[in-house]
This record gives structure tokens, C-alpha cells and sequence, in this order.
């Protein structure tokens, strides 16, 4: 519960502070702050180390969630294609690499808070290597979103319902 709390108060704060300082700051910051937190959960001695350290992963976790996802929309807003699920793929492949790793590791009799250091240490260099090569964004205004109207023709949004154009009215009824 700790790691998802901590997880929602990062997701708050990054994303603020992305819209104040820009994903080029943020992600390879937050990517530092979860790579090094990743070791605390294995350096636990207790139940409140344990519950420290899920917040604090949690947090971090949160943040670079937040950012990566924030300067994924930069990265797509010029191409104007779909590359967030391309994206997110590539997140779960990441993932799913890791897990295997890491379950090598501790097969291999790696302490749990070895595999999470050497993960944790990965992790900064992976963060820190592309730092320079991220879009430079700029902070957001403060002011409020423009809308932009809907294509002539698609369904518009009114209060959570969607509303399809009708069509021309003619003298027989459907039913």
C-alpha cells in the first residue's frame, strides 16, 4: 500500500514540476531518484525500514512515471502518429527483461539487496545516458487549455455522454 501511495504523491509532484522546469529535466531526475532508491527495499531490516523504503521507491516510481509519459507526448506531438502504445511496449519489455535478470540473479545466490543495487545502478546509467539527447521542452503557461473543435462529422463529448451527429430528418420513421 506504502509503494502505491508513494507512487500517487510522485505522480503529483512530477508532474507540476515538469510543467515548471520541462521533461528534460525531470525524467533523467527521476530516473536517478528510482534507481537509487531501488536498493532500500532490500537493505530493510524491519517492518518500518521496509514500509520507508516501499514510499520511497513508490515516489520515485511515481515520478518517473509521470515524467517519462509527459515527454512521450513531446516526443509524438510533432510525428503526429500513434507511438504511445510503441512506447509503453517497449516500458513492458524493459520490465519483463528485468524480472528474468533478476530472477537469474537470486537463482544464482545474489543477495536481494545485491541484485536490487546492481538494478539500481543500471538504472542511473540507463537515466543518465540519454539525458542530453531529450527534447528540449519548454515549460508550460499557466493558461488555460484552448479547445480545439472536433472534425466536421465525429461524435462530440457532452458531460460523459457521446453525441453522434444526427442525421438529415425525412418523413419516415426508423421504427
Amino acid at each position: 500500500m506504502l509503494l502505491g501511495l508513494g507512487a500517487f504523491i510522485g505522480m503529483q509532484v512530477a508532474g507540476r514540476l515538469a510543467d515548471r522546469v520541462g521533461t528534460r529535466v525531470v525524467v533523467p531526475a527521476a530516473g536517478v531518484l528510482c534507481g537509487a532508491a531501488l536498493v532500500l527495499p532490500g537493505l530493510a531490516r524491519d517492518p518500518w525500514a521496509l514500509a520507508g523504503a516501499l514510499l520511497v521507491f513508490g515516489f520515485g516510481n511515481g515520478c518517473l512515471d509521470v515524467s517519462m509519459n509527459a515527454h512521450a507526448v513531446h516526443v509524438r506531438r510533432p510525428t503526429n502518429r500513434p507511438v504511445m502504445s510503441a512506447f509503453h511496449a517497449a516500458f513492458s519489455v524493459g520490465g519483463v527483461i528485468a524480472a528474468l535478470v533478476g530472477a537469474r540473479a537470486t537463482s544464482a545466490g545474489m543477495s536481494p539487496a545485491t541484485t536490487l543495487g546492481v538494478a539500481g545502478a543500471a538504472g542511473i546509467v540507463i537515466a543518465l545516458l540519454p539525458a542530453r539527447s531529450l527534447l528540449a521542452t519548454t515549460p508550460t503557461s499557466r493558461s488555460p487549455p484552448r479547445s480545439i473543435p472536433p472534425p466536421p462529422g465525429s461524435a462530440r463529448r457532452t458531460k460523459g455522454r457521446s453525441r453522434a451527429p444526427l442525421p438529415p430528418a425525412s418523413g419516415s420513421s426508423p421504427l
